[in-house]
């Protein structure tokens, strides 16, 4: 399923690659975890990181927080600028 994901966001095939991280955070998939947090940290495009954010919320593991609430603040930073 990383695989797959990988493929889909490589191609820049987004809603196929929403819809595999919805599967992801569904399943629970442990393993994909380190690769949801890197792209996380890597992707540009906001759906895909909103979905990363959700999916490794219903994952649960402790480890994905902080990237989490990384990113929620790097959001509101850029939000911030944006209207100044």
């Amino acid at each position: 399923m990383i695989d797959k994901l990988s493929r889909e966001i490589n191609e820049n095939c987004i809603d196929q690659a929403i819809q595999t991280i919805e599967e992801i955070g569904e399943k629970k998939v442990n393993e994909a975890v380190p690769y949801l947090i890197e792209q996380l940290e890597l992707t540009e495009n906001a759906l895909i990181k909103n979905s990363i954010a959700l999916a490794l919320a219903d994952i649960g593991k402790t480890e994905a927080l902080e990237p989490i609430v990384k990113q929620l603040k790097n959001q509101k930073q850029k939000v911030t600028e944006e209207h100044y």
